[in-house]
C-alpha cells in the first residue's frame, strides 16, 4: 500500500510541476520532501499568495464582510434588502476568507518551518525504506524492490490521482459561476465602491472588466487549489505512514526478534527506529498545535459569525425556532447542544472504530509490543524474568484506583441525569411528544403519564450510559485483538 501513496504523491507533483514551486516540493525520484530556500524559485509563489489570493480574493471578501457590519450598525439590523449581502454572497464570502487565508497562512507556514518539516517526515519515509530493506534482504531480493501493485491497488492510485486535474478543471466553472452571478470579488470592488454606470460605457468595458474579473478568479482558485492539496498530501500521507510504519516494526520484529545471539542488536535496530519516530514527532508537535489552535479560532469564529447572521436574517429567511425549540430557556439551549455533540459524538466515533477497528487494534498493539520489548530487554539486561514489571508505588496505585472508578461514576451518574432531565422536560421524546403531538395529558388517567415519563427516563439513562461506555468497549476490543497476537504477558 506505500507504493500506492507514492504513486499518488507523485502524479500530484506531475501536475504541480506546471505551476510555481511552493515552499515544499516532492522529489519524484528520491520519493522524499524538499524545502526550497532560493528566492528566485519562490517568486512564482510570493507573486500567487499577494496578488492573486491577496489582492484580488482575500481582501475584497474581507471588505466585503466589513461593509455588511457597517450596515447592520447604521440599520440596526440585517440589511436583508442589499445585493452584497444575500445568503449566496455570505456563502462566497466565508469560502473565499477560509479558502485563500488557509492557503496563505498554511504556505507560509510551510516557508518558515520547512527544514523541521522536511527533516520529520523524511525521517519516517527513511525508516519505511529500511523495513522494506530488510525484508527484502530477508527474502533474498534487491534491496529497493517493492511489489507490483494488484488491480485494485492500482485503480485507487488511478482515481485519486486525477483529483488535482479534476480541481484544475472545475476551477473555470467555478469562476464562471461566481462572475456570472456577481459573487467574484472584484465586482464588489468595482460595483460596491466606484459604482460605475455601465450603461455609459461601451459594452467592449463591460465585458473586459468581467473577462479581467474570470480570469482572475480562475487563477486563484487553481493557486489555492495546489496549495490545499499539498497541505493535504503534507498531513494525510505521513498520518498513514506512521501506522503503516509502526505496524511494520512489529511484523519485523516476528521475523528477526527472536533469531538466537543477534536478538539484542536487533532490540536496538528497534529502538533507534522508533525513537526516530517518536523524536520527530515530538519536535513537529508544536507547530501542529500552533496549526490546530488557528484552525479552532477560525471555524469558531465562523460559526459565531453565522450564528448571528442566521438569527438576523429572520426577516429576510423566516427560519421558526419553535420546531426546534418548544421554549427560549437557555437551559433548553444547552441540553440540545449536550445530546446532539455527545449522542452524535458518541455515534461518529464508535461508527469509525468499526470501519477502522483492524487499523486501530494493529496501530495500538504495535506500540504496546514496542513497549513490552523495552521491557523484557531491560530485565534480560538485569536478570529478570521477561515478563516481570515493578510494583506499583503507593501514588501510581492511588492515580489508577481513582481513574477506575470513573465508569462507575458515569454509571451512577447517568439516572440522576435521567431524573433532571426528565423532571425538567429536557430529554428528547418529551419535546416529540408535546412539540408535535401536544398531547392533553389532562383527558389520560395518571398512569399513562407516569408510563410515558419512566420510558424517557429508562431511554436517556440508557443513552447516557451507552455514550460514556463507548471508551471502554472500544478499550475492551483493543484488549481481545491484543491476546490474539502477544497473549495476556
Amino acid at each position: 500500500m506505500a507504493q500506492v501513496i507514492y504513486q499518488i504523491v507523485d502524479s500530484y507533483y506531475k501536475t504541480f510541476e506546471k505551476f510555481p514551486k511552493l515552499p515544499l516540493i516532492w522529489s519524484r525520484q528520491t520519493h522524499r520532501l524538499l524545502a526550497v530556500r532560493n528566492f528566485k524559485d519562490l517568486t512564482g509563489w510570493g507573486s500567487e499568495c499577494i496578488f492573486l489570493l491577496g489582492l484580488c480574493v482575500l481582501i475584497p471578501k474581507f471588505a466585503q464582510f466589513i461593509y455588511i457590519v457597517q450596515k447592520y450598525l447604521q440599520l440596526g439590523h440585517y440589511p436583508d434588502q442589499d445585493e452584497f449581502a444575500s445568503p449566496i454572497q455570505l456563502l462566497s464570502i466565508a469560502v473565499a476568507i477560509l479558502g485563500s487565508g488557509v492557503a496563505i497562512s498554511i504556505s507560509f507556514f510551510g516557508l518558515l518551518f520547512n527544514r523541521e518539516i522536511v527533516q520529520t517526515l523524511n525521517s519516517l519515509f527513511d525508516v519505511e525504506q529500511l523495513l522494506v530493506t530488510r525484508g527484502n534482504i530477508l527474502h533474498n531480493r534487491a534491496e529497493n524492490h517493492r511489489d507490483k501493485l494488484t488491480p485494485k491497488e492500482a485503480l485507487i492510485a488511478k482515481v485519486v490521482g486525477h483529483v488535482p486535474l479534476f480541481a484544475f478543471y472545475f476551477a473555470p466553472a467555478i469562476a464562471i459561476f461566481a462572475v456570472a452571478n456577481g459573487l467574484d470579488p472584484l465586482t464588489f470592488v468595482v460595483d460596491g465602491y466606484f459604482r460605475p454606470d455601465w450603461r455609459r460605457y461601451q459594452l467592449v468595458w463591460f465585458l473586459g472588466f468581467k473577462a479581467f474579473s474570470l480570469i482572475m478568479l480562475t487563477s486563484a482558485v487553481i493557486s489555492a487549489s495546489k496549495m490545499l492539496l499539498g497541505v493535504a498530501c503534507l498531513f494525510t500521507c505521513p498520518a498513514w505512514f506512521l501506522q503503516h510504519t509502526i505496524r511494520m516494526l512489529g511484523k519485523d520484529y516476528e521475523v528477526f526478534g527472536n533469531q538466537g545471539v543477534v536478538w539484542i542488536r536487533n532490540v536496538r535496530i528497534y529502538i533507534i527506529m522508533y525513537n526516530t519516530i517518536v523524536i520527530g514527532f515530538t519536535r513537529f508537535g508544536p507547530y501542529l498545535a500552533v496549526i490546530i489552535l488557528f484552525v479552532l479560532v477560525a471555524c469558531g469564529f465562523a460559526i459565531t459569525v453565522c450564528n448571528v447572521v442566521i438569527v438576523r436574517m429572520r426577516t429576510y429567511l423566516p427560519i421558526s425556532f419553535g420546531c426546534v425549540m418548544p421554549t427560549k430557556e437557555p437551559i433548553q439551549l444547552l441540553s440540545v447542544a449536550v445530546s446532539s455533540i455527545g449522542g452524535g459524538g458518541a455515534i461518529v466515533a464508535s461508527s469509525f472504530g468499526l470501519l477502522f477497528k483492524r487499523e486501530i487494534v494493529q496501530t495500538v498493539n504495535s506500540i504496546y509490543d514496542m513497549e513490552q520489548v523495552l521491557v523484557t530487554r531491560g530485565n534480560i539486561l538485569h536478570n529478570r524474568a521477561e515478563n516481570y514489571r515493578d510494583k506499583l508505588t503507593p501514588k501510581e496505585a492511588l492515580f489508577a484506583q481513582i481513574l477506575g472508578y470513573v465508569p462507575l461514576f458515569a454509571l451512577y451518574v447517568a439516572p440522576a441525569l435521567g431524573i433532571f432531565a426528565v423532571a425538567k422536560g429536557l430529554d428528547p421524546l418529551t419535546f416529540v411528544m408535546d412539540g408535535y403531538f401536544r398531547p392533553d395529558w389532562e383527558r389520560y388517567q395518571l398512569a399513562w403519564f407516569l408510563g410515558f415519563k419512566a420510558f424517557s427516563l429508562i431511554m436517556v439513562t440508557a443513552a447516557v450510559i451507552s455514550a460514556s461506555f463507548g471508551c471502554v468497549m472500544l478499550t475492551k476490543e483493543w484488549e481481545r485483538w491484543r491476546g490474539k497476537y502477544i497473549g495476556n504477558g
